[in-house]
């Protein structure tokens, strides 16, 4: 549970899903403020004669000038409306994503939780393959034990040791994505600092 948190808290994707969200949201408020009137107070003074002025000299005025501008075909209410119906599928776009991060530190978690099982018990079949190989040659110098025994048991050997080295890639691999996930390899700048995860 920690680790989702963590995840959820500094995911880059998540960040840019509710940039996103937040940018649209200003947009919507932009977009619903172009429907309203604006309302102006405009203060004038003529000093000495000015040719394009209708004031006389030495003359002040006050004006309230009223602005309002719907757009081509009132307009203005359905970007406002396309801007709300944008919103909402950022909105499901976040639920989405939120779900996608959680279903892979999860999956990530499963696989370093069963990897770390399996490297135990390959480990312990590696030991037993290999005091089967060295009794078996001991066996075969004591001409109680075939070549073919030998090899079979040299064959089974190498096997395990083949499956051990692939499941300690997978083992690190998944530590690698859970330390991804958790923000500890975005640096210090991009992410806060986060809680370290545990592996053997």
């Amino acid at each position: 549970e920690a680790l989702l948190t963590q995840a959820l808290k500094v995911s880059p994707t998540l960040h840019r899903a509710r940039a996103e969200i937040d940018s649209a949201s200003h947009e919507i408020t932009q977009k619903r403020a172009a429907q309203w009137p604006t309302l102006n107070l405009r203060a004038e003074h003529q000093r000495g004669n000015g040719a394009t002025s209708t004031l006389m000299p030495n003359e002040t005025r006050l004006l309230l000038v009223l602005d309002y501008t719907p757009g081509a075909g009132l307009s203005a209410g359905a970007n406002a409306d396309a801007a709300s119906a944008r919103l909402i599928g950022l909105q499901d776009n976040l639920d989405a994503t939120q779900r996608d991060v959680i279903e892979k530190v999860s999956a990530d978690f499963e696989e370093h939780q069963s990897s770390r099982s399996r490297v135990a018990d390959l480990q312990r079949t590696l030991k037993a393959n290999a005091e089967v190989l060295a009794s078996y040659e001991r066996l075969f110098i004591a001409g109680k034990r075939g070549w073919l025994e030998v090899l079979n048991a040299a064959r089974e050997l190498t096997q395990t040791q083949t499956a051990l080295a692939d499941v300690q890639a997978l083992h690190k691999a998944s530590a690698t994505r859970l330390r991804l996930h958790a923000g500890e390899m975005l640096g210090a700048d991009a992410a806060p600092q986060p809680t370290p995860v545990r592996t053997p």
